[in-house]
This record gives C-alpha cells, sequence and structure tokens, in this order.
C-alpha cells in the first residue's frame, strides 16, 4: 500500500494550471538562458535522498534510509501522472524551437514532461517530514530542497515555475502523511 493512499491530485491539478502565454514562456526561457550553468552542483542534488542524507549524519543522527526510500517511490506515481496531466515540454525543446541554446546539462532523470518539477516535489516533501523528525535540522533541510529546486535551473531542465508548482505539490504530499510521521 502507497503511504499517498488516496491522495487526490486533481486538488493539485485543478488549482494550479500552468500560464504558459508566449510572453511567459519567452521571459522564462530568457531567464535560464542569462544563468550560468552548473555542472556538479546539478549532479550533486540529481541524487534526491542522497543530498538530504549528510544533514542528518553530520548532526549524528541516523538517517532514515528505508522511510525516504519508500516516500520517494509512493510519490513518484503521483508525480508522474501529474507531470503527464499536464504534458509540459521541457525548456531545452521550447528554446530550440525558438532558435535558442539554453547550453543545457543532460540529466537522466529529466526525460518526463518539465511541469511540476519531481526533484522540487520530492525535495520539498522530504525536507518537511525530515524535518517533522529532526526539528533541529529543519531549516538546513529546507536549503536543501531549496538546492534541489536551483540546481534544476542551473541544469536548464525546469522553468522557474516548474520548481514553485513542484514545492507546493510537495507540501500537498506532505500534509496528506504527516500524520502518519508521527506514528513513526
Amino acid at each position: 500500500m502507497s503511504l499517498f493512499e488516496g491522495f487526490n491530485r486533481n486538488q493539485f491539478i485543478k488549482n494550479r494550471p500552468i500560464k504558459s502565454n508566449p510572453l511567459t514562456l519567452q521571459r522564462e526561457l530568457m531567464e535560464l538562458k542569462r544563468l550560468m550553468a552548473d555542472e556538479p552542483f546539478s549532479r550533486y542534488y540529481d541524487d534526491i535522498p542522497e543530498a538530504f542524507r549528510p544533514v542528518i549524519e553530520e548532526n549524528n543522527l541516523d538517517y532514515p534510509e528505508d522511510l525516504v526510500g519508500e516516500l520517494v517511490e509512493d510519490s513518484a506515481e503521483i508525480i508522474v501522472r501529474v507531470k503527464n496531466y499536464f504534458d509540459r515540454a521541457r525548456p531545452f525543446d521550447i528554446a530550440r524551437d525558438y532558435g535558442i541554446d539554453l547550453g543545457h546539462i543532460y540529466l537522466k532523470s529529466a526525460q518526463t514532461p518539465s511541469y511540476p518539477s519531481g526533484h522540487a516535489t520530492q525535495g520539498m516533501l522530504l525536507a518537511l517530514v525530515l524535518g517533522k523528525m529532526y526539528p533541529q535540522l529543519a531549516s538546513k533541510l529546507l536549503q536543501v530542497a531549496k538546492n534541489m529546486g536551483l540546481s534544476r535551473k542551473l541544469a536548464k531542465v525546469h522553468y522557474e515555475s516548474d520548481i514553485k508548482a513542484g514545492e507546493e505539490l510537495g507540501r500537498m504530499l506532505f500534509n496528506h502523511i504527516k500524520d502518519y510521521i508521527d506514528e513513526e
């Protein structure tokens, strides 16, 4: 049974339509073009569970590997369904249509539709769950989640709107299971 059994993805879908008229889209593309790609940063934050591990372990706390794995695995199904519903092309694909070379970083994890960012979703979800378990680390864990979203922009594989929507979906997923975390 999934941790997110009964989660209503339609609640996210109806409250978060993509606002991608041509002017907004071009503005977001130009914002990405101005950013300097950062491959080491982007690759470090590409491994979602491992990006959180140092924050926990450097404080001599137990990293809940099984729970983290379950959260990532169970949330992935919801994320992919939402991504497929919106079916937004990645920035580098749209940029090519506009004749813009973004200079994106190829990431195997960036092969699904763009909206919402799965990394931002799972990053926020893990930051909130782990922050609830280890409140003294909450701000550091949220910074990992923010860096995860930023890494996707620096790789030029997500728009800012993808990241904001992913963070919102991550908060919704957390709210769906937060009482379960109390029982752990």
